[in-house]
């Protein structure tokens, strides 16, 4: 079927509410509203909600009080060997500088994620966060960071595990023809820049602070 379980529809002009629940009990686990959709081989929904104004607006909003590790919104697929998403945004217009997910934090302490990925998988090859682009000439993840006079980065990659024989940020790329980069860099400054910096801080390390080679 295609039909949802849940359906929330307001025409109102002002400020009301197409579906309201509540759940009040002193640190309850359930829900204020919970919808299901449990028929067999089904491509619907278990909640769907739709807002057809073109200002700026909301299909849904939620927020928490939370002040430990608490989430506005929550989600889970549990289907054993399943290749779908909990979380999946897409946005169709095909102009504009526009977004299929967007994350905002106002922490100004280290360690506060705008977004954040992570692969609880204990082995394979899996990754936190992954970033595609079908356009021939689109970035897959790109990092920036346009604070005037900054000192940080626009993308960092970090490797804490210990005794790790990772990297903290690893490029590949694997056309075999072609003019083409695993990884570039490049600086516009007119002082003292780099195109590329490195650097080893182990006391008494045997290592590099850059090392390149050609294999072919």
């Amino acid at each position: 079927n295609a039909a949802a379980a849940i359906t929330g529809v307001n025409a109102s002009t002002g400020t009301a509410i197409g579906i309201f629940g509540q759940a009040t009990g002193a640190a309850n686990s359930s829900s204020a509203i919970t919808g299901q959709n449990s028929g067999a081989g089904n491509t619907g929904y278990a909640g769907y909600f739709s807002n057809s104004a073109t200002t700026a607006n909301f299909g849904v909003a939620a927020t928490t009080a939370s002040t430990g590790t608490g989430y506005g919104v929550y989600a889970q697929v549990t289907g054993s060997g399943n290749t779908g998403y909990a979380v999946y945004g897409r946005n169709t217009s095909t102009t504009g500088a526009n977004y299929g997910v967007y994350g905002e934090v106002s922490s100004t302490n280290n360690g506060a994620y705008a977004v954040y990925g992570n692969n609880a998988g204990s082995s394979g090859q899996g990754l936190g966060v992954y970033g595609q682009s079908q356009s021939t000439a689109g970035t897959g993840v790109e990092g920036y960071n346009g604070t005037a006079s900054n000192t940080g980065n626009g993308v960092t990659g970090y490797n804490g595990g210990a005794g790790n024989s990772g990297a903290g940020v690893y490029g590949v790329n694997a056309s075999s023809s072609g003019t083409n980069y695993a990884g570039y860099f490049t600086a516009a400054s007119t002082g003292t820049g780099y195109g590329v910096y490195g650097t080893v801080t182990g006391t008494s390390n045997t290592g590099y602070g850059g090392y390149f080679t050609n294999g072919s």
